[in-house]
């Protein structure tokens, strides 16, 4: 039950890297169980997501990570941008106050909306197909910046800004551009 919770990262990471390739060398069943959803992806083959004595959903970690089975399993993977949907069209999807283009797959009333903050970009100037935000804060990661935008209707986003980009200051304007890939959808219940 969380054997690494107490160590410092560097150690952490390098027991993680040791318990997978021992894990590979046996070939032995292994379960761990975690509230770290970092070590879970990075040590899990399969993951189960368990909420409340319930097994929410079992995948690849990539599988559970891409695509959660319902917001629930999104927030325990630290998903922050997920937005219930308000309204529904045939090309577009409204949440939180914005206008998005309805993904291939289609949503539905209770779905929600995940924006991946990786494929996302904020620009100083209105650009097309953009809508605007407010900087709300913008924090330095190492390799890239975290940046907090508020919408319309209030709510935050959450953007991974590259830092070869022009940084803007927090409560200034800034256009938000959603490039291919940063809309998902995560269904209320699953399709029967």
């Amino acid at each position: 039950d969380e054997p690494f919770a107490n160590l410092d990262r560097l150690l952490r990471e390098r027991l993680r890297e040791e318990l997978k390739q021992v894990q590979r060398r046996s070939r032995t069943t292994t379960i761990l169980v975690t509230h770290d959803r970092e070590e879970a992806l990075a040590l899990g083959d399969r993951i189960g997501v368990m909420h409340r004595g319930s097994l929410l959903q079992v995948g690849t970690a990539e599988e559970v990570y891409r695509t959660p089975a319902n917001p629930t399993v999104a927030q325990f993977l630290g998903h922050r941008n997920l937005f219930q949907i308000t309204g529904v069209a045939e090309s577009v999807v409204e949440a939180a106050g914005i206008r998005c283009p309805q993904p291939a797959v289609a949503a539905r009333a209770g779905d929600s909306l995940l924006l991946w903050p990786n494929r996302i970009r904020v620009h100083r100037q209105p650009c097309e197909d953009c809508f605007a935000a407010t900087v709300k804060q913008s924090q330095f990661a190492g390799t890239h910046l975290v940046v907090t935008l508020e919408l319309v209707a209030g709510a935050e986003l959450e953007v991974l800004q590259d830092l070869d980009r022009e940084e803007i200051a927090c409560g200034e304007t800034a256009w938000v551009e959603m490039l291919p890939g940063a809309i998902s959808i995560v269904r209320k219940e699953p399709l029967r």
